[in-house]
């Protein structure tokens, strides 16, 4: 009788034992997530990006985006990232009632505000904090909610940029193909290349002015250079016709006049070019690097290997 009455209590206990652990699961997970209603991306015309005091703000315009009062160019690629994640704000967990936003980088001098407006309407409004241990979640908060929750996406990488990153930094492209005379200021001279079609040639063959056959493969590298163009960053405190006296200018002629001239470093120990270009309405910024990979293709070879 004792065994039996042992085993009943055993019963009773693993029984008892279950439903703790039944209903407490069931407790933990018996919450709701917010519903975030659905956004059309294309309806979208003004994002506002806020961290440590200081916003950016981005207005769509003609189908096209601008960064900040003086509306420069956005980069729509960046844009893009950041619209697809707005369509769809959603959340996938309930991480934290705490209220420890800086364990989530969700506190005042951590946290990115984002607002989104279509049209008039504020349509998006959330906080971002640091990343989630997954690396494809971020943890998120909602005005007047004291709730963290986990959404999925890379949000921080994403909109926690400023405002000359999200500037579009192409400042030439064109199709090389077009292109039927560069000429060349370097070391206080012009050098001038014309195409030459040749039959049966699948690259077009180049040559100065004296008749003399160029390397094809190098001004071919150097049209792929030129064609893709993007600077470093843009100089803010100057006007392009501040700059004076280029010491290299490239000029690439087809259905129109592509230029880009690169002026003198300010100092010896800079790596930065101040130039400007036919393209885009702002000087710029290119690095020591690039201007040397354009220098090189019209290079000798001897030359080269002295310097």
């Amino acid at each position: 009788m004792k065994i039996k009455k042992e085993y009943v209590i055993l019963a009773v206990a693993l029984v008892a034992l279950v439903a703790y652990l039944v209903f407490h699961s069931s407790d933990r997970t018996r919450y709701q997530l917010p519903v975030m209603p659905e956004v059309d991306k294309e309806t979208i015309s003004k994002i506002e990006i806020s961290q440590s005091g200081e916003s950016i703000v981005i207005n769509k315009k003609d189908k096209e985006w601008f960064v900040g009062p003086k509306e420069y160019p956005a980069d729509s690629k960046k844009i893009k990232d950041m619209l697809d994640l707005l369509a769809k704000f959603t959340h996938t967990a309930l991480v934290s009632e705490s209220k420890n936003y800086k364990r989530y980088d969700l506190s005042d001098d951590k946290k990115i505000e984002v607002k989104a407006w279509s049209g008039e309407e504020l349509t998006r409004q959330f906080e971002i904090g640091k990343d989630a241990s997954t690396y494809s979640h971020t943890f998120t908060k909602l005005p007047g909610d004291f709730k963290v929750y986990q959404s999925k996406g890379n949000y921080r990488s994403k909109f926690g940029k400023d405002a000359d990153e999200l500037r579009n930094k192409v400042i030439m492209a064109f199709d090389k193909a077009e292109i039927k005379v560069i000429r060349v200021f370097k070391d206080k001279e012009w050098i001038e290349l014309t195409r030459v079609e040749e039959k049966d040639k699948k690259e077009a063959a180049w040559e100065d002015k004296d008749g003399k056959k160029a390397d094809t493969k190098k001004i071919g590298e150097l049209l792929n250079i030129l064609s893709t163009m993007s600077g470093e960053e843009y100089i803010e405190d100057r006007k392009k016709e501040d700059l004076k006296d280029p010491i290299y200018i490239y000029k690439m002629t087809g259905k129109k006049e592509y230029t880009i001239s690169i002026f003198a470093k300010e100092d010896k120990e800079s790596k930065k070019y101040p130039s400007i270009s036919s393209e885009n309405v702002y000087p710029f910024i290119l690095h020591e690097y690039d201007v040397n990979r354009m220098k090189e293709k019209l290079e000798p070879e001897e030359k080269k290997a002295d310097s």
